[in-house]
């Protein structure tokens, strides 16, 4: 578009373009229209309802983004369990400074710093070895993920996400360990208030949860995921190739020929033609009419364009009728 152009109004003024051109009988149930979406969003925004993207890769994205937050949750509790039950052994070191005068809020600010400076330190330890799997991480998924360090957004996220980490992890510890009598400590009769106690309970039951939470998603995923690489598909996908052809008009005209090169070939055993992969949804079909067809349906028909020996090559199985035939 036009620089400065408003894609709302664009949207707007071609929605409704092409409806003075459609046949009449399209109208049943079903009301073409225009749209526009951004190039850049297509490949994570692929699934439409009613017109609108409506979710698609992004849906990934999001979910490992909500299993990195949980993950990082569980590091922040941990920490907080960690460095309460070392507060034992810093106790008279804030009983001491206590009693030479520091305010309670120097410790506090000392104490999340510190919580601070390990998250610093862990992100660049984290950065280094994303850096170094990355490459072969590509290589096992067949992507192209790479780390956008020249983008300003992608350091200021992080830098916003330390902060966050951080300042979580370290303010429990820093609230707790600065609100020591230093008179007890010193006496060395620290004990921990019932609530205290209670509270890093609460955190370690919280801490199991969202590990079984995230052990029981794992587990789930993974039997999805076999049971869509052993799903019975309703076709042979062994030993099977799909060569697509960007411009078939050229390939039409020799396909016999080519076909037969093929079938020379050793090691092939049968060759055909299909308009569109086995699994590519497209061409659909909408609205369609016949004899005694109930009149509040609305079948969508995938239509491809396929050879005589495509189903006994696929090995698909007819439920009704036969194959097609040369006679």
């Amino acid at each position: 578009m036009r620089p400065g152009a408003d894609p709302e109004k664009v949207e707007a003024q071609i929605k409704n373009f092409i409806t003075p051109y459609l046949k009449s009988n399209i109208g049943r149930g079903f009301r073409p229209e225009l749209g526009i979406q951004r190039l850049d969003q297509i490949y994570l925004n692929s699934i439409f309802k009613d017109g609108k993207p409506d979710g698609g890769r992004i849906e990934y994205v999001r979910l490992f983004s909500m299993v990195a937050v949980f993950i990082l949750l569980i590091a922040c509790i941990n920490f907080m369990n960690l460095a309460t039950a070392r507060s034992v052994k810093r106790a008279k070191e804030v009983g001491v400074r206590k009693t030479v005068g520091a305010l309670r809020l120097r410790l506090v600010i000392q104490f999340i710093g510190e919580a601070f400076l390990i998250a610093f330190l862990a992100a660049i330890a984290g950065f280094v070895l994303v850096k170094l799997a990355l490459p072969w991480f590509n290589m096992l998924t067949g992507k192209h993920v790479v780390l956008p360090v020249e983008s300003l957004s992608f350091w200021l996220s992080i830098s916003t996400l330390l902060l966050i980490t951080g300042f979580v992890a370290g303010s429990y510890p820093a609230l707790f360990l600065s609100s020591l009598n230093p008179v007890k400590v010193l006496k060395g009769a620290l004990k921990f208030s019932p609530n205290a106690l209670l509270f890093r309970k609460g955190l370690v039951v919280f801490q199991f949860v969202l590990s079984i939470v995230l052990i029981i998603g794992t587990i789930i995923i993974s039997r999805q995921v076999r049971y869509i690489q052993t799903k019975n598909l309703g076709f042979d996908r062994e030993n099977l190739i799909y060569i697509h052809f960007p411009y078939p008009e050229g390939l039409a005209y020799g396909y016999k020929v080519f076909k037969q090169e093929l079938l020379n070939a050793p090691g092939i055993k049968a060759v055909d033609f299909s308009g569109q992969a086995p699994l590519h949804i497209a061409n659909m079909i909408y609205d369609l009419n016949w004899e005694g067809k109930d009149p509040n349906s609305k079948e969508i028909v995938i239509r491809n364009f396929i050879g005589y020996d495509y189903l006994k090559l696929m090995n698909i199985q007819i439920s009704q009728g036969r194959g097609f035939s040369r006679d």
